[in-house]
């Protein structure tokens, strides 16, 4: 599923390019991916359980799967809820998986999200992106963080992260990034947040990440006058239990 904003002055307009997102997950054995240039349907072991929205919020779940003599078996549930957020510049992305059965692989539980940006009026992602983090450095759980756009297998593709507070400009594709999960027992749950965003000037979206308060960010700066800011960040990484996770809505 591909993330789309508009700006509020051109609600004809998307921020997000439609065209460039993914995102995708591996147990270490298994790999499966969504993307917006394979028009949104899931690829390799991804299969998509439901969706729901409202107009507001939105939920996708879907599963990491194998096929066994006995028929199919889940590897890892996955659930992405989207919501506002206490900033009216950014939505949430609450992203959760959950290992259902034993791991067969190696290493461990890998997720990856790419966005490419196309800010008006700086079409065609030729905007200044730069990565910055809130404690000076990327959080553990981070293996990659770049400029570039991926097609959500976590699996491949570059390898050495750009350095924070390097501006990839001009022309900077989009973001990637890919996070470790870890070694996830039967029933335990990793979870985390997304953010993607848009505001006037850059001075509003550093406004905006004060209100989120990411782990590692990413702003999209135009390189024409009039342009508009991307926002893509994300939270810090936090593990439950069968026993305290729930069910999140």
């Amino acid at each position: 599923m591909a993330v789309l904003l508009q700006r509020a002055d051109d609600p004809s307009t998307d921020v997000l390019v439609p065209e460039f997102g993914a995102w995708g997950l591996s147990d270490g054995n298994r790999f499966g991916s969504a993307s917006a240039w394979g028009n949104g349907a899931p690829s390799g072991y991804l299969g998509l359980l439901g969706f729901t929205t409202d107009g507001r919020t939105a939920g996708v779940d879907a599963n990491l799967f194998t096929y066994t003599s006995l028929g199919t078996q889940t590897r890892l549930s996955v659930q992405l809820r989207y919501r506002p957020t206490i900033s009216p510049d950014v939505y949430a992305i609450d992203v959760h998986v959950q290992r259902r059965t034993a791991a067969t692989g190696t290493g461990g539980t890998l997720f990856e999200m790419s966005t490419g940006f196309d800010v008006p009026p700086d079409r065609g992602g030729n905007q200044t992106i730069t990565w910055g983090a809130s404690s000076g450095q990327a959080p553990a759980h981070v293996t990659y963080f770049g400029c570039n756009l991926d097609d959500g297998d976590p699996r491949t593709g570059p390898t050495t992260s750009v350095g924070l507070g390097t501006a990839c400009a001009p022309g900077g594709l989009g973001t990637t990034v890919r996070l470790n999960l870890g070694a996830l027992a039967i029933d335990e749950r990793a979870s985390f947040t997304l953010y993607v965003g848009v505001t006037r000037t850059s001075a509003a979206a550093h406004a905006a990440l004060e209100d989120i308060d990411p782990a590692l960010y990413a702003l999209a700066e135009p390189t024409n006058p009039g342009g508009a800011v991307g926002i893509f960040a994300f939270s810090d990484l936090t593990h439950t239990t069968s026993t305290s996770a729930g069910n999140p809505t």
